[in-house]
């Protein structure tokens, strides 16, 4: 649910959720929609690639219209985390 910025502050949308896919633990970012999340885009972020910066986490060298143009994220072989999972991120000041 945390906010989802560009290095410049600019909203980019939310975090849906934290999954596996494979042997890689990824970000799912929901984008756009226009009420209560109908025609959200979801797209994935390797958690490697995100920060967390106070409540927010941060796409660093993103903007919306890249975001825009990424693929729709395909969960046809996500894992749900277990609930005692832990999934380290770098903070940034």
């Amino acid at each position: 649910g945390l906010d989802v910025v560009n290095g410049r502050g600019d909203e980019l949308g939310s975090v849906g959720r934290v999954v596996r896919n494979g042997a890689d633990t990824y970000v799912i970012v929901e984008h756009g929609g226009w009420f209560l999340g109908l025609n959200d885009k979801e797209v994935a972020f390797p958690v490697d690639n995100v920060m967390v910066r106070g409540d927010e986490m941060v796409l660093r060298g993103m903007t919306e219209e890249q975001i825009s143009t990424m693929p729709d994220y395909d969960y046809a072989n996500e894992v749900n985390l277990a609930d005692d999972e832990v999934v380290e991120l770098m903070i940034v000041q």
